[in-house]
């Protein structure tokens, strides 16, 4: 399903004096104390993400959500205030900088003990107390940040440079519109080209089992694609490794070649 995702704006309430640092090389992650074995460990729970920018809130949430993560968007202090008050969160995930946010206390002041989250930084400069992340993140690097913030969480494998390599390799064959990699949640991970409602996701995962299932049935083995139609399209799913690949087709004419390509790049 979907990762929960919400959208708030608001106005900025005062912060404090600023205090952001910005050190001589790039930033590493700087000590912050760990969370607590609590019975309701935080992994069930959503990030929080803080940005103000456009372009880098919407390639954060998705790398967030390739990890596997449930992500609250929010673009102003205020809002995110809003949001730890209402409920406890895995982490907090920041874009430096940001309005009124000055000190660690602007953000995290007043709140309830177990609303208190592990806080990252993105920027050149950061918040004394929180952990620190050069900008931009890779993915990779992203994971690696957020692991021991999230000792619980069993994050996502990033999809690597043979996943990548395949998505574009489909996207210049002909009569392909779009091409999506899903995580066994049915999370995209990456995508290229047309892209598929995110609710959709974990359904198609679903097709694709029960079709391999009814191929060691019929046929005495699985069968590795399943073929669908989508919106006057056809759409082919295949299994690559621990994901599945989701190909938008303009027609079923050109499927035969598409699963060819994904078998051949299964086999090899």
């Amino acid at each position: 399903m979907e990762a929960p995702r919400k959208v708030m704006d608001s106005e900025n309430v005062k912060g404090s004096r600023p205090d952001l640092t910005t050190p001589d090389s790039a930033p590493v992650l700087h000590p912050c104390p760990p969370l607590s074995a609590a019975p309701n460990a935080r992994h069930s729970v959503p990030v929080l993400l803080l940005s103000s920018h456009v372009s880098n809130r919407k390639s954060l949430e998705q790398m967030l959500e390739g990890l596997g993560l449930s992500v609250q968007v929010v673009t102003t202090l205020w809002a995110a205030r809003t949001a730890l008050q209402a409920v406890p969160h895995a982490a907090a995930l920041i874009e430096l900088p940001v309005p009124e946010l000055y000190l660690l206390g602007d953000l995290l002041d007043g709140l309830h003990p177990e609303h208190v989250p592990p806080v990252l930084t993105l920027s050149a400069a950061f918040l004394e107390g929180t952990h620190s992340l050069a900008h931009p993140p890779t993915p990779d690097l992203l994971r690696e940040a957020l692991a021991p913030l999230l000792p619980y969480a069993s994050l996502a494998a990033v999809p690597g440079q043979a996943e990548r390599l395949l998505l574009t390799d489909l996207m210049a064959k002909p009569g392909v519109l779009g091409v999506t990699l899903l995580n066994s949640s049915g999370q995209s991970v990456a995508q290229q080209g047309e892209s598929l409602p995110p609710h959709l996701g974990i359904h198609l995962v679903g097709a694709l089992e029960t079709a391999r299932s009814f191929g060691s049935l019929l046929h005495g083995g699985e069968m590795h694609t399943a073929q669908l139609e989508y919106e006057h399209r056809t759409l082919l799913l295949a299994a690559h490794g621990p994901h599945v690949v989701a190909c938008i087709l303009r027609d079923s004419s050109t499927s035969s070649l598409i699963r060819y390509l994904l078998r051949t790049r299964l086999a090899a």
